[in-house]
């Protein structure tokens, strides 16, 4: 080889193999990262669905106060059903996907109406948090659930995401 020929070489670029074995790293690795985006995109939306329906609970709080003052607060506090009456929900809370307003389901309410989140109260049962008519409070555990209602219609319960808050009534 001359010396002209090993100048050339050294200047040189890379081979076919390294060419190659580069295109595959980099094709394996993108191939990894678009697998793994679905995964973090549904994490994104429970993680976001998640932090709405615990900012429910100010909306929830407001909006069971609205029920106190114009049904009465023993008539509200009768109409929570307690842990034990899964069978017996007597007054359920509906909110959209995006949170905001809470109202009650099937009162006065259009169809247009969206119903994403269901809170369900729940009072304590007898002990220091129970309710027992005449007391200036009325400690109540709200379970959030959803999807409640899809384009599909009503989800079945077991399908739904859930977590619960704590809130307190005062007369």
């Amino acid at each position: 080889m001359t010396c002209r020929e090993r100048k050339a070489l050294a200047r040189g670029g890379f081979t076919l193999v390294e060419v190659v074995l580069a295109v595959a790293i980099f094709a394996g690795s993108l191939l990894t990262l678009l697998a793994l985006w679905p995964l973090a995109t549904r994490q994104e939306v429970e993680s976001t669905e998640t932090v709405v329906a615990l900012g429910l609970a100010d909306a929830a709080r407001l909006e069971l106060d609205r029920l106190a003052v114009r049904r009465g607060f023993d008539v509200l506090a009768a109409q929570i059903a307690a842990p034990a009456d899964e069978a017996e929900i007597r007054l359920l809370l509906v909110a959209a996907r995006t949170g905001g307003r809470v109202r009650v389901l099937g009162e006065a309410e259009p169809e247009s109406v969206a119903r994403f989140f269901v809170l369900e109260p729940r009072h304590f049962p007898a002990g220091p948090l129970g309710y027992s008519a005449g007391d200036a409070h009325l400690a109540v555990r709200v379970r959030v659930s959803w999807p409640y209602a899809t384009e599909v219609g009503v989800t079945r319960p077991e399908d739904r995401r859930a977590t619960e808050f704590t809130l307190v009534l005062n007369r």
